[in-house]
């Protein structure tokens, strides 16, 4: 389960994104979903305009994971 205090980063939850990235870099899932869910729908939406449809899917998992 995913805490709620990692989720978002706001004035009640201060859980800024270089303190999830350090924590997903030390292996910590949390963090690693509530960076992923928080900037899925950015990436997918940057990444459907530079590239052909058929790859968008593809390229979007590639950048979360490299």
């Amino acid at each position: 389960m995913i805490r709620d205090d990692l989720r978002t980063s706001t004035a009640d939850s201060p859980t800024s994104d270089m303190t999830l990235v350090r924590l997903a870099q030390q292996g910590n899932r949390e963090a690693f979903t509530s960076l992923y869910e928080r900037y899925l729908p950015l990436v997918f939406k940057r990444v459907r305009y530079a590239v052909p449809e058929r790859d968008v899917e593809d390229i979007t998992q590639d950048i979360f994971i490299a």
